[in-house]
């Protein structure tokens, strides 16, 4: 069977990537896009790294495999983000169904892969691994090997955006990407493979940390630094695009490449704090002690942590959430939660609802799983989570007409499988996606809607899908693929039966007639898996939080 490479690029799409294509730029992309099959590749619910990626492994949702967000709440006697890893993941990956046909694959930085387990073939683990870890590797010893050849692993970014600085910024993601774009050849040259699974994460830190430098619309673009800055960002695309020749090289010419992302993104410039409309609202109660009444007295007059942090970066101050590595932030947000507003400071006894995360998730207060819940399960429970939708539906856009909302869902309406009860009770999604949902921190400001600070740049839901090889058809466009169907398509290319638990399908409509004729798509049971990666430690599982608060998906 011959060769399958994936190159995945973090956070790309076609709307990023197409105004560059018709200058002239990305030729090896545009050739992929006439040789093959190509179109926009819908994510799932919400559309973040840990949980997109996951979904693309298993070809499941995350009512299957367990991965709701980059974190999850551990309901353990206290509410306690634990971060996405290869440990909660659930389920059978695309690498170990093709394993089990005599199939060897490559797997280098897919999230979540840290801690490493057991695979047929090499695997070096993502960027949340814990800074300084040396379970990075399968076989373990595999990472010697790498650093001995090309130094120390590039694991981590540790740059953001400040004046000034943008050329730092894009200096270590190209030198990230070289770096690893070598590891891959040397693997691919040392060893037996038959799939190549390659992410780049720099696509995504660039457009975080820099989409107010290509948008004009942006309120924090400056037309100056746009002008001298953009072509630069796109330079680094055109590094990415550079490297496709090579990958087609290492394939040969019966080999298949395949590049996609897991989301797109777009510009943000509002943001929701959801923990002050549940405040407003009455859904979530603080307490009454006197070090409790002090913090919100001082919440409420707008001593915030994002007061805290426009004063730094008006003084220059901004980067040095990452000046010692993200692995440090934690001090700094300890040294926060010290002085303002906290869940420490929430009456729980009287607290309906509470938000975790950045995509629009509420978490009802339920009585034997939250630590001090007082739902009841069943009526209550459904009365009270049926009055937060109907009050989340209507809202309206601050000094507008247009619903905020464009879908609110319960969970079960969105996700399926066996793992549907550790999702959040509430689900939404801004009609207008410049507008996010903001759980950096449990209350980072004092007011639901506050403007865009910090990073410029989020997710979308579309990613993009183009693949091309012998099998597949020429200069197709695809128009209804989704994230699911990306494995069994994979999986079926590779010669090996789908497994009957992956939810996607194939994609009949990019293979040639010649290949549906002589290769009729096949199931197979593979059976549940058999257990997941060594469990990480508390220490471990910290600084993975660490690395989570330095890129700003948690507080």
């Amino acid at each position: 069977m011959a060769k399958l490479y994936v190159f995945a690029w973090d956070g790309v799409s076609f709307d990023l990537l197409r105004p560059w294509m018709d200058e002239g730029r990305l030729p090896n992309l545009r050739a992929l896009i006439d040789e093959g099959a190509s179109g926009p590749l819908p994510t799932v619910f919400p559309p973040v790294t840990a949980t997109s990626w996951s979904s693309f492994a298993t070809g499941t949702n995350p009512g299957s495999h367990g991965i709701f967000d980059m974190t999850l709440l551990r309901r353990d006697g206290a509410l306690r983000e634990e971060a996405a890893s290869a440990h909660s993941l659930h389920g059978r990956t695309l690498w170990d169904l093709a394993a089990q046909h005599g199939l060897r694959s490559i797997v280098v930085n897919l999230p979540p892969t840290w801690p490493p387990k057991p695979m047929e073939g090499a695997l070096v683990a993502d960027f949340l691994a814990p800074q300084g870890d040396r379970r990075l590797s399968w076989p373990p010893e595999l990472i010697d090997e790498i650093e001995q050849r090309f130094g120390p692993y590039r694991l981590h970014f540790k740059k953001i955006y400040r004046k000034g600085g943008i050329g730092e910024l894009l200096d270590e993601a190209r030198e990230v990407f070289r770096y690893k774009l070598g590891v891959v050849e040397h693997l691919t040259r040392t060893r037996d493979w038959d799939l190549v699974i390659h992410h780049v994460f720099g696509s995504d830190r660039l457009q975080h940390e820099l989409w107010h430098v290509l948008d004009p619309s942006h309120p924090a673009h400056d037309p100056e630094e746009g002008a001298a800055w953009a072509p630069k960002i796109a330079d680094y695309f055109d590094e990415l695009d550079a490297a496709i020749p090579r990958i087609r090289k290492w394939l040969g010419v019966d080999g298949t490449i395949c590049l996609l992302s897991d989301h797109g993104f777009g510009p943000v410039h509002r943001y929701l704090v959801l923990n002050c409309w549940l405040l407003e609202r009455g859904y979530l109660v603080l307490r009454k002690g006197a070090l409790s009444r002090i913090r919100a007295a001082l919440f409420r007059s707008g001593f915030t942590p994002d007061l805290a942090y426009r004063i730094a970066d008006k003084l220059g101050l901004g980067h040095l959430r990452h000046s010692g590595g993200i692995g440090t932030r934690h001090k700094q947000l300890a040294f926060v939660s010290n002085f303002f507003l906290s869940f420490a400071d929430v009456d729980w006894s009287r607290t309906v609802a509470y938000s975790k995360g950045n995509f629009g998730q509420i978490y009802m207060n339920v009585r034997g799983r939250e630590p001090e819940g007082i739902l009841d399960p069943g009526e209550e429970y459904e009365a009270a989570r049926t009055r937060i939708i109907s009050d989340l539906a209507a809202l309206t856009e601050p000094g507008g007409r247009e619903l905020l909302f464009e879908s609110v869902w319960r969970r079960e309406e969105l996700y399926r499988g066996e793992l549907v009860d550790r999702a959040p009770d509430i689900l939404f999604l801004p009609k207008d996606m410049r507008w996010k949902a903001l759980g950096v921190l449990d209350f980072i400001a004092n007011s639901f809607v506050l403007p865009n600070f910090g990073q410029s740049g989020d997710h979308r839901m579309d990613g993009m899908f183009t693949i091309a090889g012998p099998s597949i058809r020429r200069g197709h466009r695809i128009t209804e693929a989704h994230m699911l169907d990306v494995a069994p398509t994979l999986l079926h290319l590779l010669g090996a039966p789908v497994s009957d638990r992956m939810e996607g399908r194939v994609l009949r409509e990019a293979l040639t007639e010649e290949h549906a004729r002589a290769n009729p798509v096949l199931t197979e049971d593979y059976g549940p898996g058999e257990g997941s990666a060594e469990a990480p430690s508390d220490d471990e599982l910290q600084q993975v939080r660490d690395q989570l608060k330095g890129l700003g998906y948690i507080g």
